[in-house]
């Protein structure tokens, strides 16, 4: 797994599905807590990882999710 030296800026919507991560959720539980599409989240899921330059495992962004589970969610 890799990741950018830069900081990149998140979405509101994209922390709530990358704090949800954190927690263990998958896309399905996250689209039925957000009310969005399970579609919607797998999106948010990719851009996320592409803003962040993650690479390599699928679960890369749970992993990433759970180490810096701090991101401001406000």
């Amino acid at each position: 797994m890799t990741t950018s030296t830069s900081s990149p800026t998140l979405s509101e919507r994209e922390k709530d599905v990358i704090s949800l991560l954190s927690l263990g959720l998958d896309s399905q539980a996250i689209a039925d807590r957000l009310f969005i599409s399970k579609n919607t989240v797998d999106t948010h899921r990719r851009n996320i990882k592409a803003k962040l330059g993650l690479t390599g495992k699928k679960n890369a962004l749970a992993l990433y999710a759970i180490r810096h589970s701090n991101i401001d969610n406000k």
